[in-house]
């Protein structure tokens, strides 16, 4: 006896179901699903996934398929009703995740938190419970809830020591202190090779050369590890040496954010213009909606001196994203060259507040305290910076600044010769021209330490960087005129002048010097005793310069 065929029709047979006469089971449909979205085939994943929880039933592990499914598909909403409908976020671990992860991509964000707040459900899955810390920790970043957003990512990992979006969001986020990255460290410990590869991740103000543990051998030219090493060797000022890593590892992977972000920043302080200009038109050709295409229009902006330019694609930035500090610090710099210092704080706090675990926030608070002649304020910041970043020779000035100017001239001669110490590291490149206010801050120490000599040679050395500077040759001129050598003295306030004709202090120290000459009838006989130098130690003296 024959049975009659009913091609081209689906026909349930209890856990079977038919096609044309192949009888396939729910599981052998279940199993097609999954390959076509091991083949990227989302649409056809959620035709099939669709008919697979009619078949069987809104069987929750079907459901959160088909949910998954959705949201590969982008259809975040979907994916979330999907779940919501048959009441799964109350009962099914799995299902609560998709849809507080589907609300969150979709910027649905109270609707994430309600789902994601919803009693607790007992699981002995740690990955999953790390992933739901992860999404957690995500939504308190909207609210600008750093420290919450914290220990969040903090119990993902003590969940699951592998779960690496927690550790990334943490470091790249600059969420994390010195204690905190050894706090994190000591969660992941169980592992051996886990803890040595993100310890190499952590720890960005390490000294770059480093040697990697054993365990990490065969991935000293993994991307993640190069990128990490450039950072290093940012965080240690040695810009050309990061740009020359960084470009390496663009070649290998154009696109990879965290080495995109350090190219931005090292093209900003080597003062590259036509390569940032490239690097930002490439990056909103490419990826229009990404916060690090607006965020490299801004340094652009900020590099070629158009601060309001910048801080309209800042704000675009920042609206992508609102918790993305560096393009805070970057919106304070932006006001702060046009002396808008009350916006430029704002700015700095809201850094600071994002990026607790990044010193230049704390580094730029204080110096806005500085211009503002508040010291004490500025050296408690200044401090902090430091207590972040210990080797920071920026920091490091700042605070010798600050001695200099409550008149502690031994504790400005430590700071500045600590900071150029490390920035003549034998390794290092040669010094940019940035770093002249540093030598001349040095030459003014050791001229008030009476040290003629070194405050010279220190002049010369910032003359070396920047050959046009007036103030610099105003400031050999002033050294040569305490160690009576009028001539030398003559000749530098001289070129100062010769490149700034408004420079009233070389004007008025060859108005003395001339006078004085004059009155000795002999231009080639210097006064006998220092007593008769016309300018001394005062008020009127160069003052030392800040970043």
């Amino acid at each position: 006896m024959t049975t009659s065929r009913s091609s081209g029709k689906l026909r349930d047979s209890g856990t079977d179901w038919a096609y044309g006469g192949d009888v396939m089971s729910v599981a052998d449909l279940r199993k097609k699903v999954k390959s076509l979205m091991d083949k990227l085939q989302f649409p056809s994943a959620v035709f099939w996934a669709d008919k697979l929880v009619t078949l069987s039933k809104d069987k929750p592990s079907d459901v959160y398929l088909l949910a998954s499914c959705l949201f590969h598909s982008r259809h975040f909403h979907r994916a979330a009703e999907v779940v919501k409908r048959r009441n799964l976020h109350q009962e099914n671990l799995n299902c609560r995740f998709i849809a507080a992860l589907a609300y969150l991509e979709s910027k649905e964000y109270e609707l994430a938190t309600e789902i994601i707040d919803l009693p607790a459900i007992r699981s002995d899955d740690q990955e999953l419970l790390a992933a739901l810390e992860v999404i957690k920790g995500r939504l308190y970043e909207t609210q600008d809830d750093t420290p919450n957003a914290v220990e969040c990512y903090k119990k993902a990992l003590e969940h699951d020591g592998c779960n690496y979006e927690a550790l990334y969001l943490l470091v790249n986020h600059h969420m994390l202190s010195k204690e905190d990255e050894l706090e994190v460290l000591l969660v992941v410990n169980r592992n051996e090779f886990t803890y040595n590869l993100y310890s190499s991740l952590l720890k960005k103000y390490d000294e770059p050369e480093k040697p990697r543990p054993p365990i990490l051998r065969g991935l000293e030219n993994n991307v993640d590890l190069l990128t990490n090493n450039a950072e290093k060797l940012f965080y240690n000022c040695d810009y050309r040496r990061c740009h020359e890593l960084i470009n390496e590892i663009l070649d290998r992977d154009p696109f990879c954010p965290e080495a995109l972000e350090v190219q931005i920043a090292c093209l900003m302080e080597l003062n590259k213009v036509s390569q940032l200009y490239i690097l930002a038109h490439k990056l909103i050709d490419t990826y229009p909606d990404h916060v690090l295409s607006w965020y490299a229009v801004g340094c652009y902006y900020y590099l070629v001196r158009k601060a309001a330019d910048a801080r309209k694609y800042l704000e675009k930035a920042t609206t992508l994203r609102p918790a993305f500090g560096p393009a805070w610090l970057l919106y304070g710099h932006a006001y702060a060259v046009e002396n808008e210092h009350d916006q430029a704080m704002a700015a700095y706090f809201k850094a600071n507040h994002l990026m607790p675990g990044n010193h230049l926030p704390t580094l730029y608070v204080g110096l806005e305290y500085q211009h503002q002649a508040s010291t004490k304020l500025a050296e408690k910041f200044f401090e902090q910076a430091q207590s972040i970043a210990p080797k920071d020779p920026f920091v490091i000035h700042e605070l010798g600044v600050a001695a200099y100017e409550n008149g502690d001239y031994d504790a400005a001669r430590g700071y500045f010769e600590k900071a150029l110490e490390l920035i003549q590291k034998p390794n290092h490149s040669a010094l940019p021209e940035k770093w002249e206010p540093l030598l001349n801050n040095l030459g003014h120490v050791y001229r008030k330490l009476k040290m003629l000599d070194k405050s010279i040679e220190c002049h010369q050395q910032a003359l070396v960087l920047n050959p046009y500077c007036s103030s610099t040759l105003a400031n050999l001129g002033f050294a040569y005129s305490l160690k009576l050598d009028w001539d030398t003295a003559i000749d530098h306030f001289h070129q100062a002048l010769a490149h700034n004709r408004d420079d009233t202090f070389s004007t008025t120290m060859l108005q003395h010097i001339l006078e004085l000459m004059l009155a000795e009838k002999n231009l080639n006989d210097p006064p006998s005793s220092e007593a008769q130098v016309p300018v001394k130690e005062e008020d009127g003296s160069p003052e030392v310069a800040m970043e």
